[in-house]
């Protein structure tokens, strides 16, 4: 995902003192049962004000990802992606919006991402 450290839903509650962003849920290799996981950021303490904004920006980019609104989720990848400079998270969904637009996910589809790969 283009990421360093991720974190499960079940771990970001014991974790203090940093700014983290919800990376989305997905659906791993042999698992049955999707996991939500978070990016950890930076330590609360050595926060930029563009981390914060981009945290913001990719977040509403997540929200309408999960509603298949693809060209506003690109919009909002693309933007906090340019705020955090070479963001690996926000180009992987960039590419995700980009393919469901041509092959969207069927009508059953929960917002969640499946890995093929471990």
């Amino acid at each position: 995902l283009g990421t360093e450290i991720l974190v499960s839903d079940e771990v970001i509650h014991q974790v203090e003192g940093f700014l983290t962003r919800e990376a989305g849920t997905f659906l791993l290799k042999g698992k049955a049962q999707p996991i939500r996981v978070y990016q950890l950021i930076s330590r609360a303490t050595d926060v930029a004000e563009t981390q914060r904004k981009a945290c913001v920006i990719f977040a509403e980019g997540l929200c309408a990802f999960k509603s298949r609104l693809w060209s506003q989720a690109k919009e909002r990848f693309q933007k906090s992606g340019d705020l955090l400079r070479d963001d690996g998270l926000s180009r992987f969904y960039l590419g995700l919006c980009k393919r469901y637009e041509k092959q969207p996910p069927n009508e059953t589809w929960k917002g969640f991402v499946e890995l093929e790969e471990k």
